[in-house]
């Protein structure tokens, strides 16, 4: 009885301790998992995390590709704008340009009209006096005498004006070398306006008898012509 017992606790023993060594294992085999597990749990975060950044990286990327977009965008509108304003500004100018040859071209047209009709006028109002003053000349030789005198110095008036002014110039370029006039001589004598028409002219009570310039080999008979 007591080999039996003695047996039956070494079963007992041999079973705890295949108990003990199964459950060893057990907790071997669980730890072992449970470290795989991790460690796969690990690199699943990891891998999720790299993915988290590449698209975060991705994302970024297409946000700087929309801000670059945008911003060649703007610039190349902002360029249009530019380009289509200094078209503008330049058509602008071109226009006013062109209004303004038109506008001188207008004026000078106007001018031209206004001096033609000016001279139209002044050769009427001389033609007008001319004819006048042959009329007169038919009538009154000494009259018209005097008016064709007074016209021969009021048209003479701005001629010997601007020789002054002409004169002076030439007399101040020449400096202290003495004038011309004193350097060519006196001026040769001329008839005056009196004697080209005849001193005998002038009277009111007739025509003057017409002298020929060959009355040496004419008759001396005299002659009157009325003007």
């Amino acid at each position: 009885f007591a080999s039996s017992r003695e047996m039956m606790r070494k079963q007992l023993e041999l079973m705890e301790r295949q108990r003990q060594m199964t459950l060893l294992q057990v907790q071997k085999a669980e730890e072992e998992r449970k470290e795989t597990l991790n460690r796969m749990f690990s690199e699943q975060e990891e891998n999720v995390e790299r993915v988290r950044r590449a698209r975060e990286h991705e994302q970024m990327i297409q946000i700087e590709k929309q801000n670059l977009n945008k911003t060649m965008k703007l610039e190349n509108v902002d360029r249009i704008k530019r380009v289509q304003e200094y078209k503008r500004l330049d058509t602008l100018r071109r226009i006013r340009e062109g209004d303004n040859r038109i506008e001188d071209m207008m004026k000078r047209k106007q001018e031209m009209i206004l001096t033609r009709k000016q001279n139209a006028i002044k050769t009427k109002i001389q033609k007008d006096n001319l004819m006048r003053l042959m009329d007169e000349a038919k009538t009154n030789g000494a009259r018209a005498t005097k008016l064709i005198q007074k016209c021969l110095l009021e048209e003479d008036a701005p001629t010997k004006t601007r020789r002054k002014k002409g004169s002076s110039r030439r007399s101040k370029s020449a400096g202290d070398g003495g004038s011309t006039s004193s350097n060519i001589g006196p001026a040769p004598e001329a008839p005056s306006f009196d004697e080209r028409l005849g001193r005998t002219g002038g009277s009111d009570n007739g025509p003057a008898p017409y002298k020929s310039p060959y009355g040496d080999e004419e008759e001396n008979a005299p002659a009157t012509v009325t003007f």
